[in-house]
């Protein structure tokens, strides 16, 4: 057995248990939060209710702050207000959510999807590091796993009765994610995880590429490898030289990329829509460099779908400012709520 083959079954093994620590973990937090909730909890909702993992709204998946992760995690503080109402359709729903990642088995049938969805999202990253099928099979599992925590991590702050139960599931969080960056730097090294980081931040690019890419397949001119690349950096320039007002810093790696809700005045509105054309007539100027007409008009049809959906949620949220969580749609931003919407992608 050479080094390399030696070095590849510990890091294997490595992943392996702490993706056992990781589920063991994940169970010691539900239980311990169940039995502390439901003390201070009127009604007969069940202990597998307290703490319900659930898809959270798409949060930029940033880094984790280096945190201590000796010990189990921290059980949530009994509320010192009162709780907040909750119907019985959302206490069943939660329930059956906590069961469902609590669950041996059904928690390792959601994360064979989430690997799944891994590979869909990174499969050509890990062809273009270079992965062998060790490598490859480890950071899917560490992909799928943070994947996991975030939305576990998620439900447990959506659930939340107080200020304190929020900050011992966002202490959490960050404990978990910190050990799985841990995981993915040792797989990838410093400059691989750059690489990783990279590919994360222009993922909402390249979605809406690969969206217009197969619209102009519709009419027989699919985009080649070399175009969308292309396009994705011209995606990506454009939204940093352009940027969206209200929007992240996208040179700077902030990948909140929708209006700031926050902010929402008619004015505001107007304002971000003018942006917006500016940085769509800038992407269709350069692609013209590189595209085919068709592939053009499949381009100018997918912005103006994209900008049409996104002004009329913005008027939407100007009519409804109690409704602050919303998904905007638009171009290099793809979808997500409050930072991760309209980029260059409409008229």
């Amino acid at each position: 057995m050479n080094r390399k083959d030696a070095a590849l079954i510990v890091v294997a093994a490595t992943a392996s248990v702490l993706a056992a620590a990781l589920y063991v973990e994940n169970r010691r937090l539900h239980e311990i939060i169940a039995r502390e909730d439901l003390d201070g909890r009127a009604g007969s909702v069940s202990e597998s209710a307290a703490t319900p993992p659930v898809t959270v709204a798409d949060a930029p998946d940033e880094p984790a702050e280096p945190v201590r992760s000796d010990g189990p995690p921290p059980a949530a503080a009994e509320a010192d207000t009162p709780s907040r109402p909750r119907s019985e359709r959302f206490e069943r729903f939660a329930e059956n959510m906590s069961r469902m990642l609590t669950d041996p088995d059904s928690r390792d049938a959601i994360l064979t999807r989430m690997k799944s969805r891994v590979d869909r999202v990174y499969g050509d990253l890990f062809v273009a590091l270079g992965l062998d099928e060790v490598q490859a099979e480890t950071l899917r599992t560490l992909l799928a796993e943070r994947q996991m925590a975030r939305m576990e991590a998620g439900m447990l702050l959506r659930t939340a009765e107080s200020e304190e139960e929020r900050e011992q599931a966002r202490l959490w969080r960050e404990e978990k994610l910190a050990s799985l960056d841990a995981g993915l730097e040792a797989v990838l090294g410093p400059e691989a995880g750059q690489i990783l980081e990279e590919y994360q931040r222009t993922a909402p690019i390249r979605n809406v590429v690969e969206d217009v890419s197969r619209r102009a397949s519709y009419v027989g001119a699919p985009m080649s490898a070399e175009q969308s690349a292309r396009l994705v950096s011209v995606m990506q320039s454009v939204d940093e030289t352009l940027p969206l007002p209200g929007a992240g810093d996208a040179a700077a790696g902030d990948l909140r990329r929708g209006p700031d809700t926050a902010q929402l005045t008619p004015e505001y509105v107007q304002s971000y829509l003018d942006s917006l054309r500016k940085q769509n007539q800038a992407v269709l100027e350069r692609a013209r460099e590189f595209l085919s007409p068709e592939q053009l008009e499949a381009l100018a049809d997918q912005q103006v779908e994209n900008f049409e959906a996104t002004e009329k949620q913005l008027n939407f949220a100007l009519r409804n400012p109690d409704v602050t969580r919303m998904p905007f749609f638009g171009g290099p931003g793809g979808r997500g709520v409050r930072g991760r919407g309209p980029g260059p992608g409409g008229p």
